[in-house]
């Protein structure tokens, strides 16, 4: 059905194309024929998607009863419904997505294997051990596509080529997942926001509420609530960090405001929103992952939340946080709990992030925002900016991957440095997102290649390698309900 909504819409706009150039109706069929597959390859449509699958962790939590009513989310034994239950949702929930956004909608029928949580789940814990090798990650990942293989059928990979971004209601991030002949992770090539299934009844209700939507396009506010004590070290950076955002914000020229606060409590938190009224939201803490009880949550100052004590949330949360939506053991997140406190959109982590990646990160985010305000952007919703923002830093990913090729790529030779030239010159038209790490790779080599340093870049893109930080980055809810300019529907009422 997804693909006969595809072909009906290339159709349309074959159609369209033809009225447009004056074709005579005579020659319509044949011009058609000829038309068709340029006007196939070219266009795009959103599509809804769902695939079928529980954590194993988060059956069993669930069947012994440790999620009883009162408890972090609410969840009661019997929310675990049968497969049968949720296809019949899913079919719903996708159908009504599809239906609303002019999307093509597809409901898979298999169900995430048991392993593929399991892979995913050591997938997740040796990025919090730590100490990261390239090589064991790549492993991990390997095993991680192995047990999701079955998945890429003709027809799906044929919609997803055709898709201009993707709502995802899975419980699996399947944005890590590469596609059969790629060797970039699914979410490099098409922007994905998850909507988690846990609960379903959670789910049904939210896709079926009030489709209003937020307007930035005559500027916003960002407020930045520090939870990290500042004689952390991690607080000390992410202190310098968010004074570089108010500067990246400040170089867009957008009507923004950012503002700092100190929150070393969950009230505190609370107490600044109320007194700013923000559009966004940045929540700088530590994230806690708590397995025995199979929660992930924040910690502010020396409280633990799941977001729930923090009152109404803004339409956009960042949680500039470790760890804070993991989904290898279903863990009940603070990042789907803000979701029901009110935001639209929330960015997280799976895993644990460097500071000074997430720096980058988050600059690069604002950054992007105040220019599609401005209209130096082509970038209507939250949505595709963030896929941008996602694509643009792996060449971050693959530099700090080593010191040395990080000092390279930020040592100016003739005044420009091999990033700058990457992003302004080299790169454009060269880089395919289903080969992202890859052509980037290349391009890079290209340029040492001119300073007479291929050798010995070569060698730190190898020694000891790097890992795709980037993609370990999600966005939960509805990215499309943030605009970025001005629209004739209706507009989230602010009070």
């Amino acid at each position: 059905m997804a693909l006969r909504t595809l072909d009906a819409r290339v159709r349309v706009e074959s159609l369209t194309q033809l009225e447009d150039a004056g074709t005579d109706p005579l020659d319509v069929a044949s011009r058609m024929e000829d038309l068709f597959p340029e006007v196939a390859a070219s266009i795009k449509m959103p599509l809804a998607l769902s695939l079928m699958g529980v954590s194993p962790t988060y059956e069993r939590s669930v069947r012994q009863g440790k999620r009883a009513e009162g408890g972090h989310d609410g969840t009661r034994g019997h929310d675990l419904v049968t497969d049968e239950d949720v296809a019949d949702v899913l079919s719903l929930v996708v159908g009504h997505q599809a239906a609303g956004s002019d999307s093509m909608g597809v409901v898979l029928p298999d169900s995430i294997p048991p392993e593929a949580f399991h892979a995913l789940a050591d997938l997740e814990r040796y990025w919090e051990a730590g100490r990261m090798a390239p090589a064991k990650e790549r492993k991990l990942r390997n095993r991680l596509d192995d047990t999701m293989a079955w998945l890429w059928n003709d027809r799906l990979q044929w919609a997803l080529r055709s898709a201009s971004h993707v709502d995802a209601y899975t419980n699996f991030p399947i944005g890590l997942l590469r596609v059969p002949g790629h060797t970039a992770p699914l979410a490099a090539q098409v922007p994905i926001a998850y909507r988690p299934l846990n609960p379903l009844t959670r789910t049904l209700q939210q896709q079926l509420g009030p489709d209003d939507f937020t307007d930035l396009s005559a500027g916003f506010t960002v407020l930045v609530a520090e939870c990290i004590k500042a004689e952390d070290p991690i607080g000390k950076d992410s202190r310098i960090a968010w004074s570089g955002l108010r500067e990246a914000v400040g170089l867009s020229s957008a009507p923004t405001k950012v503002v700092i606060e100190e929150t070393l409590s969950a009230k505190a938190v609370r107490e600044e929103i109320e007194r700013h009224h923000p559009d966004v939201l940045i929540v700088s803490a530590h994230g806690v992952y708590a397995r025995e009880q199979n929660v992930a949550g924040l910690r502010i100052g020396d409280d633990f939340s799941l977001g729930l004590d923090l009152g109404p949330m803004p339409p956009l949360v960042v949680l500039s946080a470790c760890a804070s939506g993991p989904r290898g053991g279903g863990a009940v997140a603070v990042t789907d709990l803000l979701i029901r406190q009110g935001a639209d959109a929330v960015i997280s982590t799976l895993v644990p992030v460097r500071v000074h990646h997430n720096a980058v990160f988050m600059s690069r985010l604002f950054l992007y925002i105040g220019e599609a305000i401005n209209g130096r952007e082509n970038h209507t919703t939250l949505m595709d900016l963030w896929h941008r923002v996602q694509a643009n830093t792996v060449i971050l990913d693959i530099l700090y991957g080593n010191a040395r090729l990080g000092e390279w790529g930020h040592r100016a030779t003739n005044g420009l440095t091999p990033v700058a030239e990457f992003m302004g010159r080299r790169a454009a038209g060269r880089i395919r997102s289903s080969h992202l790490y890859e052509d980037t790779e290349a391009v890079l080599l290209e340029i040492a290649d001119d300073q007479g340093m291929r050798d010995k870049v070569e060698n730190w893109l190898r020694t000891p390698g790097y890992v795709p930080e980037s993609m370990m980055y999600t966005v939960v809810g509805d990215p499309t309900r943030i605009r970025f300019r001005p629209s004739q529907l209706r507009q989230r009422s602010r009070s």
